[in-house]
């Protein structure tokens, strides 16, 4: 018998083996890549973290002094390597979760194939950004060009002297706009279904700490400064056919977990007509693109910076633990009396940055989960 299973390996697997380790209780910890990191060592060479370096560390590791205030997709690798040395329990690299029941003495049953698993609590610390989502448009099938999800996207530099079509306004997409802003690219375009909000990834320094600072005041204030914050240092962005969000900073964040996007160059590229903002694509051809407004463009590529799904519909079978979404009905330090012992760790996230909420949520689950043993 396991008392503590642990299912992924990330930033906030760790953390929690960590609370867990202090507290007295050795978690067991299993992750279906052959390696530390893995969802970081995927991502494009260029990505840095949109969170500030102070707040942006595993409990009981901070990153080193000398790295940037962003740092680095490759430092924040080196730091996670550090930070299982630093950690000292074993990780089964290599072992992925196939399915999670109950056991008949009321438990939990993981299969990783070469056994069952059988635990008093489970913690599933997969992540929010799993499955890779691209929307289904008509035709997509026979367009012949390049296109990709924004997990894909490697370089800026791939696509000089190419036009693109980038579509989706989170923070991936956003992120990527500001690389390939520096490119010299062809006339390219920028689809937006829904929009969100958009704040200076630098202002006198980088903002990020600002948001962090925020934390004690209502969503309905946060909303208004960035409103303020967005009409202040961008203008009219309707103008450069960019809408603006349905919902306000706050309320996106509270019912999407969306936070505002970080710009370093993006929106300059609007304003000088490098990318034109368009609505939603309608249909795709061979060579062409229909946006809903009725205009056709010809692009090399299409990025789809369109969101993950969790993917944890076949790891929990009939367990009645997801919404019509896909997300769980409880998560963080969140328990279910229909359900105990089964927990979901590093789905949501904060304006505060995702490292942040992380050393939050894993410091209370860990108690939780000391008492239950206890």
């Amino acid at each position: 018998m396991t008392d503590v299973l642990i299912i992924g390996a990330g930033s906030a697997g760790l953390a929690l083996a960590y609370r867990l380790k202090q507290l007295g209780i050795t978690p067991r910890i299993i992750d279906e890549a052959a390696e530390v990191a893995s969802s970081w060592r995927g991502r494009h060479e260029q990505l840095t973290l949109n969170t500030h370096k102070s707040i942006s560390d595993i409990p009981g590791l901070k990153l080193p002094a000398d790295f940037p205030v962003y740092p680095t997709r490759d430092q924040y690798v080196t730091y996670m390597e550090d930070y299982v040395k630093f950690l000292g329990l074993p990780i089964e690299f290599n072992t992925a979760a196939k399915s999670i029941k109950r056991s008949e003495n009321g438990h939990w049953l993981v299969d990783v194939g070469s056994e069952n698993i059988e635990c008093k609590h489970v913690v599933v610390c997969t992540g929010s950004d799993h499955v890779p989502n691209i929307p289904d448009w008509p035709g997509r099938d026979k367009f012949k060009g390049e296109l990709i999800h924004g997990g894909d996207f490697r370089h800026a530099e791939d696509y000089r002297g190419k036009s693109v079509i980038l579509v989706g306004a989170g923070n991936s997409g956003v992120d990527i706009g500001n690389h390939l802003a520096k490119e010299n690219l062809k006339p390219s375009w920028f689809s937006v279904r829904h929009s969100n909000w958009i704040a200076p990834k630098f202002l006198l320094g980088p903002i990020q700490p600002l948001f962090s600072r925020m934390q004690f005041l209502p969503l309905s204030v946060i909303s208004v400064a960035i409103k303020v914050m967005q009409k202040l240092f961008y203008g009219d962005l309707v103008a450069l056919g960019v809408p603006l969000p349905e919902q306000g900073a706050g309320e996106l964040f509270a019912k999407k977990f969306m936070v505002p996007s970080l710009d370093d160059g993006f929106v300059a590229a609007l304003r000088r007509g490098q990318f034109a903002a368009m609505p939603e694509i309608k249909e795709l051809n061979e060579d062409t693109v229909t946006f809903v407004n009725g205009k056709t463009v010809k692009p090399d590529a299409i990025i789809c910076a369109t969101g993950y799904g969790l993917g944890m519909d076949k790891l929990l079978g009939d367990l009645d633990i997801l919404d019509e979404r896909g997300f769980p009905k409880f998560y963080a330090d969140a328990s279910s009396p229909q359900y105990p012992g089964i927990w979901f760790l590093g789905v949501n996230t904060s304006v505060y940055g995702n490292f942040y909420i992380r050393r939050k949520e894993s410091d209370q689950l860990a108690k939780n989960i000391k008492q239950s043993l206890s």
